[in-house]
């Protein structure tokens, strides 16, 4: 070998425990060329097939003096770290160590809510070895982002593992599945706000009292269709809630409501209030002292 030759030895590069690679590359005493072409001798000693993936990441340098030793010795005795090498004083065979550097993608799934989702929404990509990458999604990008040349391991040998995290979503849900080997999904789910509605009966007229009903059944009637009901006493007050009453529908659009009641004899009723502040009815007595006296004649001939 010439002075300041940069050879690949002929060493197939073993695999290790995990992701992590050593493969040798045999080095003069003349560092000339520098870095640079070291640097180039080691990626071409990387098998193909793991330059068929997204890359390499060089963690450092295992050196022996003249005699070879194996892969596994040169990945447990990395003695360069980075892009800092030492010119030996004699012929040294060096050993590369290095690990596949990966890409990760990450998906938005909708679901609901489509009349109030975001524009955008951002995650985060997060390695144990401290680095975070952030990325916004949105209906431009199909809701999508991929980030390229992560470290699989640190320079120390330590696996890099890596989670997702969104910024929260006003009323959605958020649910992330997958990892490393899988990609990252992240579903908003929409979450239907729902509240209390309160109602309220009021009877009046002179004889009211007398002609009180057993009960009176109420309807909260909503714009998407639905009809809920109660039945309201006098042992309750008159009064009662509708409970979890949804305010939109799954895409997030508004329901509007309003309130009625089945006919009761002898009243008349009114309603008011709306479905923030509650619904109040009044009923009035339609009976007058003539109309009772005629009734009561009809009971007594009964």
């Amino acid at each position: 070998m010439s002075e300041g030759d940069v050879d690949i030895g002929n060493e197939e590069a073993a695999t290790l425990d995990g992701p992590f690679h050593a493969g040798p590359v045999v080095q003069s005493n003349r560092w000339d060329d520098g870095w640079a072409a070291l640097e180039t001798a080691v990626r071409r000693a990387v098998p193909r097939d793991r330059r068929s993936l997204t890359g390499t990441r060089i963690l450092g340098w295992s050196e022996t003096r003249h005699d070879p030793i194996s892969s596994a010795d040169a990945l447990s005795k990395v003695t360069f770290v980075g892009n800092t090498l030492t010119q030996p004083a004699d012929d040294y065979l060096l050993y590369a160590v290095w690990a596949p550097v990966i890409s990760i993608t990450a998906r938005k799934v909708w679901s609901g809510g489509s009349a109030v989702r975001p524009e955008s929404v951002t995650v985060t990509l997060i390695g144990s070895n401290g680095s975070r990458r952030s990325a916004a999604l949105s209906d431009g990008n199909g809701w999508r982002a991929t980030w390229t040349g992560l470290a699989t391991v640190t320079a120390d040998r330590k696996y890099v593992t890596y989670a997702l995290e969104e910024v929260a979503v006003d009323g959605f849900s958020v649910e992330v599945a997958g990892d490393v080997s899988s990609d990252f999904t992240v579903t908003n789910t929409y979450v239907i706000p729902k509240r209390d509605v309160d109602v309220d009966v009021r009877f009046e007229g002179r004889f009211a009292e007398k002609y009180l009903p057993e009960n009176k059944v109420v309807h909260l009637i909503g714009s998407d269709g639905s009809d809920r009901t109660l039945t309201l006493t006098k042992d309750g007050s008159w009064s009662g809630t509708w409970t979890d009453v949804p305010e939109t529908d799954s895409e997030g659009r508004p329901i509007s409501y309003t309130s009625k009641q089945d006919s009761v004899p002898f009243f008349e009723w009114t309603v008011s209030g709306s479905f923030d502040n509650g619904f109040h009815f009044v009923d009035v007595c339609t009976i007058g002292e003539a109309e009772l006296d005629k009734n009561e004649m009809h009971e007594m001939w009964l």
